[in-house]
């Protein structure tokens, strides 16, 4: 018999996004409740990360964050609980990780 393993996460465990930027490697973290307001990476290297100030991509970054603040938390009153699933190797996803996840599999 074949057996398979879970992760879920609660939607209240997520509490914002990160944007990493692929040209100077610098991030930035949002809450949730925050606005999307950048074009360009915010520290200084002029890398564009949205076409334009109306971009459909960071409308559906914002649409997504607004949707995971609208999940049911665990101390509401509805009769369930909203949990997301995660891949199963799930990497921690700082720099740090990332960098050492990506030399042991080539890809750095």
């Amino acid at each position: 018999m074949a057996s398979q393993e879970k992760h879920y996460i609660e939607a209240s465990d997520i509490l914002g996004v990160r944007f990493d930027c692929k040209a100077c490697r610098a991030s930035l973290s949002l809450k949730l409740w925050d606005d999307i307001k950048l074009v360009k990476c915010p520290a200084g290297c002029e890398e564009t990360w949205f076409e334009a100030p109306k971009s459909p991509l960071r409308d559906s970054i914002k649409s997504f964050m607004d949707h995971v603040l609208s999940l049911p938390r665990p101390e509401s009153d509805k009769k369930f609980r909203v949990y997301l699933e995660i891949a199963p190797d799930a990497a921690p996803c700082d720099k740090d990780a990332r960098a050492a996840t990506e030399k042991e599999s080539g890809t750095g």
